[in-house]
């Protein structure tokens, strides 16, 4: 079956955010995928409706539709971050299995300490020398697979970096690459995200990290991070890895 067609085709549609389906410009019908809610059901009304079926069982698989059989029509779609967190969790309790001490990194841990952002991957940093073979067969148990094309096009960082994946989810994994990484191991903290308790740096340790990238958006977050703790920050412990790291300027312009 190709396509299911919803009484009728040729109107006015635009795609919604995962371009998963249709809708018309109607003004009293609303369908679609906002992250703003934790779900949203899903009704196909006559005569405004159009969805791929192969979209719609390739979605079912990757976001985790729950179909009502007793409301033919009616189906309830998780949004995109509540499929992300139910993946952290996951990831989390592999690492906790397997006894590997983590920090859960990037736009997660700035939701701990600086200005939550939307994602669509996963990052960790976990403290070994390389990636054991025991997590990658757990991370291949539960979905994640090793990218190797990723792998392949990334020589300069694939001996501290490695990325598996589970349909568009990316989930990044790092490695310790220096003294630093070393210290904000020992300085981590743990803090409670959605009724769980992880592990995340400091916030002076992820603000470091943001610097020692130094993307543009690597940036925005480090100045949201100093907006949110406002003085809170140990400055000594910052000024003196930011002069071993040689990131002093760019301390000095998100501390200005």
């Amino acid at each position: 079956m190709p396509g299911a067609a919803i009484g009728q085709v040729g109107v006015t549609t635009r795609r919604c955010t995962h371009g998963i389906m249709q809708r018309c410009r109607t003004p009293n019908v609303s369908i679609g995928c906002g992250s703003k809610t934790p779900s949203m059901t899903v009704s196909l009304y006559p005569n405004c409706l159009w969805i791929s079926w192969k979209r719609f069982r390739r979605a079912r698989s990757s976001f985790g539709f729950k179909t009502d059989l007793s409301q033919p029509g009616k189906f309830t779609l998780p949004s995109p971050g509540a499929v992300l967190k139910r993946q952290l969790f996951q990831i989390v309790d592999a690492l906790n299995e397997l006894q590997l001490p983590y920090m859960v990194i990037g736009a997660f841990a700035l939701a701990a300490w600086g200005r939550p952002r939307a994602t669509l991957d996963i990052d960790f940093m976990i403290q070994t020398a390389t990636v054991p073979e025991a997590l990658s067969n757990r991370l291949e148990e539960l979905g994640f697979h090793f990218d190797e094309m990723w792998n392949r096009y990334n020589p300069m960082v694939r001996d501290f970096h490695r990325r598996f994946r589970s349909g568009r989810t990316p989930v990044d994994v790092m490695l310790r690459r220096d003294e630093h990484d070393a210290a904000a191991f020992a300085r981590r903290r743990k803090k409670r995200f959605n009724e769980r308790y992880l592990w995340f740096p400091s916030a002076e340790d992820l603000l470091l990290q943001k610097l020692k990238v130094g993307r543009p958006q690597d940036l925005v977050d480090a100045e949201s991070i100093v907006s949110r703790m406002q003085g809170k920050m140990d400055r000594r412990y910052l000024a003196h890895w930011a002069n071993r790291l040689g990131i002093r300027a760019e301390l000095a312009h998100v501390l200005r």
